[in-house]
């Protein structure tokens, strides 16, 4: 496809910013950074930027398509007509789609007062096993959004899962 074809379409769509590559320590800074500029104003920039942050680290950690020390993946920051949708996206092994498919529903099955209360158990719990964080990031990419985790799974074209994840956050009234 044609760079102009593609730039219309991502313009017309909303996109404010668009990443595909590595997910270094560097290139989440630099990301961060843009999106402090592509959001300068917003009310919800720093909820925003904490999810993207969240996000960016799963890429980096557990993305099984890989250059020499970082994850590879995707990051598109779009402005719809009610909301910023945040998506990132990751190719993934078949037994982690399995993981990240319940553990999502769990989490989306979860009261306000629920979710925070396992956020809480998190915090004062051991890592989780074969976790290279604190096990936090979906509770509080969840905390953090207006609306329900979106999360997708397709099929890889080299037999893995490629795992997508988008996180919602309202306009406030006249942006």
């Amino acid at each position: 496809m044609q760079l102009s074809k593609q730039y219309n379409i991502l313009k017309r769509t909303g996109v404010a910013l668009l990443y595909k590559g590595p997910f270094s320590e560097t290139t989440i800074s630099a990301l961060n950074e843009l999106l402090k500029e592509k959001l300068e104003g917003e009310k919800k920039k720093n909820r925003i930027l904490t999810v993207f942050v969240e996000m960016a680290q799963n890429v980096a950690h557990y993305s099984v398509e890989r250059d020499e020390k970082s994850g590879i993946g995707i990051l598109a920051l779009r402005k719809k007509a009610h909301n910023w949708e945040l998506n990132c996206g990751n190719a993934i092994d078949s037994s982690q789609g399995e993981f990240l498919k319940k553990k999502i529903e769990e989490i989306k099955s979860l009261s306000e007062e629920e979710l925070k209360q396992k956020y809480n158990e998190q915090i004062r719990s051991d890592r989780p096993e074969k976790s290279k964080g604190a096990g936090l990031g979906f509770y509080e990419i969840t905390r953090k959004s207006d609306l329900p985790l979106v999360s997708q799974f397709e099929e890889g074209e080299e037999g893995g899962i490629f795992f997508r994840l988008t996180a919602r956050f309202l306009l406030e009234e006249g942006e």
